[in-house]
């Protein structure tokens, strides 16, 4: 699909440049990436003194995809436009036939303001930005009466010679390639503009590229230049801290098969971030996300450590800080807040994995390792993996994320109180009590055996 929209968007370009009358483009602001490369296919750029103009493709693993490797460097030359779209060159000596010396090596990527835009003929007039449209218009005005010319796109007079074109483009090759063994975008960037067929292997390398390791990375972080450093394998993990938090990365690194140490200066805290994750692994479980050979493999890659013994062999530590407000103490659980609140702890059933609380207005939202489903006298609950709400001194309200099934319909429960030694669940035309000794103890999910049940 990527690619097919690609090629469409170089042809759309390709008959945009062509086109008979003149087209002007009018750059204010910024102009980076596809925007400009729809600036370059025009006859004309008219742009304001501050606007910015570039190719920052590169920062993010990819290479420019709608024409700028191929038009660029008609525009401006090749060695400016490889200063503008590689960022290489600080400053390049040609020597005939000797080659090239490099001075200096700067990041990949850079965009150059409209002023110095216009001083390399990349932009053809600078313009106030009140008077930007009105300047524009009035330059295709002029082409079409023949005032000025209309510059064709497809100009060679800028390049140099072939010969020097390979010393120069071989030179960087051999710089980037020192410097930053692992990156590949660069390298293609580089074989696509030599090769200078506009449809052809430029847009089959921006497919290719977009879907690299490096893209998808990059992405995220752009901007990382410690490029030349080689991934190590990661066997081995220790998290320091057993939060809710550290619970979920251990999750996560467990599932993938890496071999993990929780490491916690207190017993119960430890063993509560060991239990999480253990429950985090039982609803995968249960929810059919994993097999049993899986699960029993996962439960004995997680380890606890009160000592940093067991560090010495590892690849990675990470470690989970606390928020301010935990700073002194960690956080309580979920659990531990309802009895803050006057809650027993079985109005939440096992398997939450973290929750969010905000105290002055008491709005919380419960996170649980998956949908979950249990029978409460004769009424069958079901809980949704975030369940939000209100909460203050024995009393729930706002609730969403929690239904009970009534005869043959599910309402939603929409406030909780506590009434003495009764909790009053109620669903907004009507409510029903039950004693707080009932919810003693977290209730089991009961999904795994029955499978989900549908709340609308």
């Amino acid at each position: 699909m990527y690619q097919v929209q690609e090629e469409t968007s170089q042809q759309d370009l390709i008959t945009l440049e062509a086109a008979r009358k003149p087209i002007v483009a009018a750059v204010e602001g910024l102009a980076l990436g596809g925007g400009f490369e729809i600036a370059l296919a025009c006859h004309v750029r008219i742009s304001t003194s501050t606007s910015k103009l570039g190719l920052p493709e590169l920062q993010y693993g990819i290479l420019p995809g709608f024409g700028g490797t191929q038009r660029l460097p008609r525009l401006v030359g090749l060695r400016k436009a490889l200063e503008m779209i590689l960022s290489l060159l600080s400053r390049v000596d040609i020597v005939p036939v000797i080659g090239i010396h490099f001075i200096n090596v700067c990041q990949m990527s850079k965009w150059i303001s409209g002023e110095e835009a216009c001083n390399m003929c990349l932009v053809d007039a600078i313009s106030p930005p009140d008077q930007l449209l009105g300047s524009a218009c009035q330059w295709a005005l002029d082409i079409l009466e023949c005032r000025r010319p209309s510059i064709s796109l497809f100009r060679t007079d800028r390049l140099v010679p072939l010969a020097e074109a390979r010393t120069l483009l071989n030179s960087v090759r051999a710089q980037i390639q020192k410097q930053n063994p692992n990156v590949i975008h660069s390298l293609v960037c580089i074989d696509v503009i030599e090769h200078g067929i506009l449809c052809g292997p430029q847009a089959e390398a921006l497919h290719e590229l977009r879907q690299s390791d490096n893209c998808r990375s990059l992405v995220h972080i752009p901007g990382i230049t410690d490029m030349g450093l080689r991934p190590r394998k990661i066997n081995k993990v220790a998290i320091l801290g057993g939060s809710s938090m550290s619970s979920g990365i251990a999750t996560v690194l467990v599932l993938a098969n890496h071999y993990v140490i929780m490491k916690y200066i207190v017993q119960n805290s430890l063993q509560n971030g060991i239990d999480r994750v253990k429950a985090n692994l039982e609803g995968h479980f249960k929810e059919g996300r994993m097999t049993q050979e899986h699960y029993k493999k996962a439960c004995t890659l997680l380890k606890g450590d009160l000592s940093y013994d067991s560090f010495k062999d590892v690849d990675l530590v990470i470690e989970v800080e606390l928020p301010d407000t935990c700073a002194a103490n960690e956080k309580p659980s979920a659990y531990e807040e309802l009895q803050h609140y006057d809650f027993p702890i079985g109005i939440l059933p096992k398997g939450v994995i973290g929750y969010e609380l905000n105290p002055k207005m008491g709005e919380f939202a419960a996170y649980l390792n998956g949908s979950c489903r249990f029978m409460l006298s004769s009424y069958e609950l079901y809980y949704k993996p975030v369940i939000k709400g209100v909460i203050s001194k024995g009393k729930l309200r706002k609730l969403s994320g929690v239904s009970v099934k009534v005869v043959l319909l599910w309402l939603n429960i929409v406030e909780v109180r506590r009434r003495g030694d009764n909790l009053q669940f109620s669903v907004g035309i009507t409510s029903a009590n039950f004693p707080i000794r009932s919810f003693e103890e977290c209730p089991r999910c009961e999904c795994g055996q029955k499978g989900l049940v549908s709340s609308s």
